[in-house]
């Protein structure tokens, strides 16, 4: 996501066997701050924990820090193979959709048919413009390199460790 004059917060939930909030909605900065000591996790893909997570903790709940007016969007990043409670990974995804949340999902590595049609589920349509998919994590950097630096979030101000 773009940081438009610092107006765009963001928040993260990091799923693996299991689904945790890492912080609620803070500015661009804040959240480049906390995701750079978030380690990865091997384990199982809970995709649905963690679209229910999302939706209850964050887009539904106040606490969060959402703000009341502009769009929510999703980002979901995933390797398609989701295999806890997979068949509720689709219905989580519909109630996040229907909680008003443009869902766009990234997926990372080799997918079966079985995991392009879930992804394909849980974002947001046309798919083509909600479904982004790279082979690898080094091809992600590459990805976001290309990103020109006028596009790329402005610095804030003041960036402090988030409490939550």
């Amino acid at each position: 996501m773009i940081d438009r004059a610092d107006r765009t917060d963001y928040a993260a939930v990091k799923f693996s066997t299991n689904a945790n909030l890492l912080f609620h909605f803070v500015c661009g900065c804040q959240a480049r701050l906390n995701l750079m000591s978030v380690p990865y996790t091997a384990g199982a893909t809970n995709t649905q924990a963690a679209l229910r997570l999302a939706r209850t903790q964050l887009f539904l709940n106040p606490i969060s820090r959402i703000k009341r007016r502009g769009g929510r969007a999703a980002l979901v990043m995933t390797d398609g193979k989701s295999n806890i409670n997979k068949s509720q990974t689709i219905p989580q995804a519909n109630l996040l959709k229907a909680a008003g949340v443009e869902v766009f999902v990234l997926a990372v590595g080799n997918y079966n048919p079985a995991g392009i049609q879930e992804m394909i589920g849980i974002c947001s349509v046309p798919y083509e413009d909600h479904l982004f998919r790279v082979d690898d994590f080094k091809s992600l950097l590459d990805v976001v390199n290309l990103i020109p630096p006028n596009s790329k979030p402005l610095q804030c101000k003041k960036a402090i460790a988030d409490p939550s």
